[in-house]
């Protein structure tokens, strides 16, 4: 998979760290605005797994449609893209776990709470 500010693969980035401005990009992705504002607690690293869920549904990097336009990465657009964007590569499952955890850090779930969400229960069958 490539990045589209730069020539490089994941593999380049990972093997011969000679891409760092995609690999910096990539940070931003998964980073939850708690993260870029300093205030981080593990609830940004639920923010984070989502963008994990998220990437490997659509093969794309988390909200890079909203990136490239210069809109901010908020809680509305994260929910907005949910319905729009990637409507059409989410399972009702998918989107449904997504739902839970793309949500303000004092309403997002404890990791132990999303381990009974149906998305992860049926993982793997």
């Amino acid at each position: 998979m490539q990045h589209a500010a730069c020539r490089c693969t994941i593999a380049d980035v990972i093997a011969i760290h000679t891409c760092c401005l995609c690999a910096l990009f990539h940070c931003v992705y998964v980073m939850s605005a708690v993260v870029i504002t300093g205030q981080y607690d593990h609830k940004a690293d639920i923010w984070s797994l989502g963008c994990t869920v998220l990437e490997v549904a659509s093969r794309e990097h988390p909200f890079w449609h909203l990136l490239q336009k210069g809109h901010p990465i908020t809680v509305e657009a994260a929910q907005a893209a949910l319905e729009g964007h990637y409507a059409p590569v989410l399972s009702l499952t998918q989107r449904a776990f997504l739902q839970r955890i793309f949500v303000d850090a004092d309403r997002r779930p404890e990791a132990a709470e999303l381990l009974d969400d149906p998305y992860l229960a049926t993982a793997g069958q």
